[in-house]
């Protein structure tokens, strides 16, 4: 049962301290919040006066690189969010959704691979259904596209995942399999490629969180000659100007072989298919999000 103390600290609560609170949490700054909220330094300094007073609480610490949440602040974060989020349902936020009209922004995560192939004929469909949509793509890991899911910061995201908190759902875009790449004149693209004259060659990898799993992190590459990139994209560079071979997913390396001047090979021995998801809030109620769902979708 809410107290009459309780019923007078909701009173003091609006929906405009919370946001401040949730935009303090996420940038750290004063002047960032600002910004975000299109509102002046000294409202949302008065904002964070009346939040610590009303939490008891400093919730954050100046520190040189910004402000700092106190556990406090770090405790009432996913409760803040939730209340914002059944606000916004409650409001009817996101329930209606013109594609011909909307000037909506929309955050895309997906590694280099992904995107290099399927962003051009994704961008060209949404182009000739909603010209005034646009989309920004992100490279993140598998733990930041999850959380920034919850968060509403992230529409979607297209990846290669270990698996997902019950919280987020996932769907099964393409598989690929992966190749070894190589300049069209490398000795080693004459005759067959054993798996013996594989682990003589000089290899590229490509390794970031973005572009990777965390199984991925388990692989060991100390029985190979080689050096690591962050992209697949700098990966294949390298090798078609050296004697590198690159091991990567063959619907990328098949997008830039003739640019490239490649010669693409088939893998000497079974490696794991490359199997790519579409991860989305398991309770996506905002039509907007639905319909990019379908246009990604329609696109694989």
């Amino acid at each position: 049962m809410v107290s009459d103390i309780d019923k007078t600290k909701i009173r003091r609560l609006d929906g405009g301290l919370l946001l401040v609170l949730k935009e303090l949490l996420e940038h750290g700054s004063v002047t960032r919040t600002a910004e975000s909220l299109s509102l002046g330094q000294s409202t949302i300094s008065h904002s964070l006066s009346r939040l610590r007073d009303l939490f008891e609480d400093p919730l954050f610490v100046r520190r040189p690189h910004g402000l700092e949440p106190t556990a406090r602040a770090l405790e009432l974060k996913p409760q803040i969010e939730t209340l914002l989020d059944l606000a916004g349902h409650a409001l009817g936020i996101g329930q209606s959704f013109d594609p011909t009209q909307s000037s909506r922004l929309f955050s895309i995560s997906a590694p280099e691979f992904v995107s290099v192939v399927a962003a051009t004929s994704l961008l060209n469909r949404i182009a000739r259904t909603a010209p005034t949509v646009g989309l920004v793509f992100q490279h993140l890991s598998q733990a930041e596209a999850f959380e920034q899911l919850r968060r509403g910061q992230l529409d979607v995201a297209i990846a290669r995942f270990d698996e997902a908190p019950a919280d987020v759902c996932l769907e099964l875009l393409f598989r690929d399999e992966y190749c070894v790449a190589m300049r069209r004149e490398h000795p080693a693209n004459r005759g067959r490629l054993t798996v013996a004259k594989y682990a003589t060659l000089d290899h590229i990898w490509a390794y970031s969180d973005s572009e990777t799993t965390p199984k991925d992190a388990r692989f060991d590459y100390t029985g190979y000659r080689g050096s690591i990139v962050p992209k697949w994209l700098s990966a294949l560079s390298i090798a078609a100007q050296s004697d590198y071979v690159v091991t990567c997913p063959r619907a990328l390396a098949e997008h830039q072989k003739t640019l490239l001047n490649l010669s693409l090979r088939k893998m000497p021995f079974a490696a794991d298919p490359i199997e790519v998801s579409l991860a989305y809030r398991a309770d996506q109620r905002d039509k907007g999000t639905q319909w990019l769902l379908e246009q990604i979708r329609q696109t694989f």
